[in-house]
């Protein structure tokens, strides 16, 4: 584990808590230089890292691999070797998978609700609407006719679930292009393990002739 293996685990809490608002750099540089200093052992490091990209929790699975991807970037070898095989490269992918699906499914139960509302707000609207003019073709006061101030009531009504719907619409946009960058990330990712995987492959093979030689 290392001497301040406690100091890691609250640093690596802190850095992928599920109530963080933004990527928690300091804590990630904290991490950092506590493997490159030796104060936590990299195997231990990466093996709770790894714990923490595989949490139910996508907010924290996201975090975990931005602080992933700084220690492989930052803290040498060590680290490599300990990211760069199969089964920390499946583990990716299923994740990725996972949420992937998790979003998909999660939109497609929102957007059921969405349009249930919609339909629900044009329906009485048009009707509203049809019953407005033929009152007014015939003449007729709409104070009097119940049927058009009893539709009035229910769109009245709707009217600030249709400025919630429009906020919530935003905030999807919003959510689904940070979304979208983090997957970004998670293929990038991806990419440097994959050539770190492919960089180690290459040493032991040169290794391996060089020992041939002797």
């Amino acid at each position: 584990m290392g001497k301040g293996s406690g100091t890691f685990e609250r640093l690596l809490d802190k850095a992928t808590s599920q109530l963080l608002l933004e990527t928690d750099w300091e804590s990630i540089l904290q991490i950092c230089d506590m493997i490159r200093q030796g104060d936590t052992i990299a195997k231990y490091a990466v093996a709770a890292i790894k714990k923490k990209v595989n949490d139910k929790n996508p907010h924290v699975a996201l975090f975990a691999l931005e602080v992933l991807e700084s220690v492989v970037k930052n803290c040498g070898q060590t680290v490599h070797d300990e990211v760069a095989n199969k089964q920390t490269m499946e583990e990716l992918k299923e994740l990725q998978k996972r949420q992937v699906e998790a979003n998909v499914r999660n939109k497609i139960l929102s957007d059921e609700n969405h349009d249930q509302f919609l339909k629900a707000l044009q329906n009485a609207v048009t009707t509203f609407v049809n019953r407005m003019k033929s009152n007014h073709m015939r003449g007729r006061s709409i104070t009097n006719d119940s049927a058009v101030l009893s539709l009035f009531q229910p769109i009245n009504n709707m009217h600030p679930q249709l400025l919630e719907l429009l906020n919530q619409l935003d905030e999807r946009r919003l959510y689904y292009e940070g979304l979208q960058d983090k997957l970004a990330q998670i293929r990038d990712a991806r990419e440097a393990l994959n050539a770190l995987r492919d960089e180690h492959r290459e040493k032991l093979r040169l290794a391996a002739e060089e020992a041939e030689r002797q």
